[in-house]
């Protein structure tokens, strides 16, 4: 299995405080695999990320993009190695083992949208045959955004038969606290591949937020 390598640069100009850390100007940091999830929840380098200040690369090169950049952070775009073959997080231990022998391993996935004024629909597609989704993280919000949760099967209609159809809905004209809302569930709900988290957002301004998704896969014992 390849490693994922993740580095972060600081391209502002001065310098920058990330997670507790202190970056001159051009100082690069290759993460570990606890820093990818603390840095993919903070704000500020959330932030420095969409206008510029952070880059984020693979190891051979830094995104000049901040949505490929971001996404390449969190997990959300599916990265390969020089053959085509994808790599993963190499999971540092698995925290629960189920009755059947599988075990359960973090995935934490984000990705960056653009927003307008009024009504915005963001969707996120599960990548794993089978996840217990916990939480949702929403960064870069204001006052007055509110926002309803859907899960929806997948676009063939695989599961229930019918495409894209509403399977549950999980919030209601939710308020959405400013910078950082974290929503996490006191049980697990399972979703498989292909299913589909949609959000309906609706902004009081055009602005730039990301949607960080928590959650466990099942990996089935070999």
């Amino acid at each position: 299995m390849v490693i994922y390598t993740v580095k972060v640069k600081n391209d502002s100009g001065e310098s920058k405080t990330w997670c507790g850390k202190v970056y001159a100007d051009q100082e690069e940091y290759q993460l570990s695999v606890a820093e990818m999830i603390q840095y993919s929840d903070n704000s500020t380098f959330f932030s420095d990320v969409g206008i510029g200040d952070a880059l984020v690369g693979d190891g051979s090169q830094y995104f000049s993009d901040s949505v490929v950049g971001w996404n390449w952070l969190t997990g959300h775009s599916q990265p390969v190695d020089i053959d085509g073959n994808p790599i993963h997080y190499v999971p540092a231990f698995a925290f629960k083992t189920l009755s059947d022998g599988s075990k359960l391993f973090k995935r934490l996935h984000g990705t960056i949208e653009s927003l307008t004024t009024g009504s915005n629909n963001v969707i996120f597609v599960c990548p794993h045959g089978h996840v217990k989704m916990i939480g949702a993280r929403i960064v870069g919000a204001e006052i007055g955004d509110y926002c309803s949760f859907y899960v929806l099967d997948d676009e063939n209609g695989t599961y229930f038969g019918t495409p894209n159809a509403v399977l549950n809905q999980y919030g209601y004209n939710v308020a959405i606290a400013p910078d950082n809302h974290i929503e996490t569930c006191k049980y697990d709900a399972d979703l498989y591949y292909g299913m589909q988290i949609k959000f309906v957002y609706t902004s009081v301004s055009d602005k730039t937020v990301g949607f960080n998704f928590d959650m466990s896969e099942v990996v089935a014992p070999s």
